[in-house]
């Protein structure tokens, strides 16, 4: 009977290792192909974790299998016979794993010549790794279950405990029990304390393989297949995408200006589209260098309907047709409105040649009119005139 069990151990572990040597050899392959520079499409990433995924649903299969033969063990014979169907089953397995394989092979060839069938999202590739790691955990657990049935058939361990608390607090740690302790126990002591030899508890073993694996999948993912983004790339991508809405953001702010919270502009982008619009509309009638011309001069100080951001924005805006200025709102956008206003500011004492003489009143930035220079200036027009 032991030796009858030991060969089917042998033909389960054979199986395993044949799958999973496909599934290596495979990914040695893709990951070579990565290595020379090859980007891998999301339809090959895809078919990568679709064929772990069915690889791991065979290796099921057989465990299955296997663990209903030890179930019906009653005698030599429907050993061998099992032995035999399950053998035609694992060539079948096998023969379907590789005819997979191979077409993964096709789809890392034509990678580059093909759109991609399937869009690889970072929630698909999360779901396609918790699949594959719930496929592992149930593959982790038949072969733990399969070797206690053995163990038991075969009588290499003592009976086990009836209660089922017992037994599970007892697979999840691999604690040794007390009357057994003295199996374990150590030669050594230090003043009289001894040490026993206990194994690693299966749940932290395990969950250091987990760890590996999931170091293994970030390095195909990130390094070597390239298929996501570090996280100074990340950054660098968010940063764009931040700057491209920040300018959005500011033309469209740009629109939403009036009278009531304008401000001059100072930036020397703003303030160059500003002097396209003049000289395109505004210095037909006021020069162009607003020296003034059938218009009011631009480059003094005074102002026949008030200077100031808001008050020339408003008579670029409303104009004022009884002095032969348009209403320019319905040709201008609000931001070319202001941002010609703010070109128009900029204008004053430059003191171009040919400047028209003064109109209006000196204008001041509280909205109050200076007296005192208005008085001069007006004394000095007279005299001139």
């Amino acid at each position: 009977m032991k030796k009858v069990i030991n060969h089917m151990k042998a033909i389960v572990n054979k199986k395993i290792f044949l799958l999973i040597s496909f599934l290596g050899m495979n990914s040695f392959l893709w990951s070579a192909n990565g290595s020379q520079g090859i980007a891998l499409s999301d339809t090959v990433i895809f078919a990568l974790f679709v064929i772990m995924a069915l690889i791991f649903m065979l290796i099921i299969y057989v465990m299955i299998n296997t663990l209903k033969s030890i179930l019906e063990i009653s005698d030599i014979g429907k050993i061998v016979e099992n032995k035999r169907k399950d053998n035609g089953k694992g060539k079948k397995a096998l023969s379907i794993t590789a005819i997979l394989l191979l077409s993964s092979q096709v789809y890392s060839q034509n990678a580059g010549e093909a759109e991609p069938l399937v869009t690889m999202t970072n929630e698909l590739y999360w779901i396609l790794i918790s699949l594959n790691t719930f496929l592992l955990g149930i593959v982790i657990t038949l072969y733990y279950v399969s070797k206690g049935l053995i163990n038991k058939i075969t009588g290499s361990e003592e009976e086990t405990a009836k209660d089922g608390l017992t037994q599970f607090a007892r697979s999840f740690t691999d604690a040794v029990p007390v009357e057994r302790e003295s199996e374990i126990m150590l030669d050594h002591n230090y003043d009289g304390i001894k040490e026993l030899d206990n194994n690693l508890p299966p749940w932290w073993k395990y969950g250091f393989y987990i760890t590996i694996v999931f170091s293994i999948v970030y390095l195909l993912h990130y390094h070597v297949f390239r298929t996501g983004d570090l996280q100074l790339a990340e950054y660098n991508e968010q940063m764009a995408e931040a700057e491209i809405s920040l300018k959005a953001f500011r033309e469209a702010q740009a629109n939403i200006v009036d009278e009531s919270n304008l401000i001059a502009l100072t930036e020397s982008g703003r303030i160059e589209s500003g002097k396209k619009v003049y000289i395109n509309n505004c210095q037909i009638c006021h020069g162009q260098n607003g020296e003034g011309m059938v218009g009011p001069n631009l480059t003094d100080k005074y102002w026949k309907s008030g200077g100031g951001i808001k008050n020339i924005y408003n008579t670029i805006k409303v104009g004022i047709p009884e002095k032969g200025m348009i209403s320019w709102e319905s040709q201008l956008t609000p931001a070319q409105i202001h941002e010609v206003s703010s070109y128009v500011l900029t204008l004053e004492g430059t003191n171009p040649p040919n400047q028209k003489a003064p109109e209006g009143e000196i204008w001041v930035e509280n909205g109050e009119v200076d007296q005192a220079t208005d008085s001069t200036n007006a004394e000095n027009v007279s005299a001139e005139g």
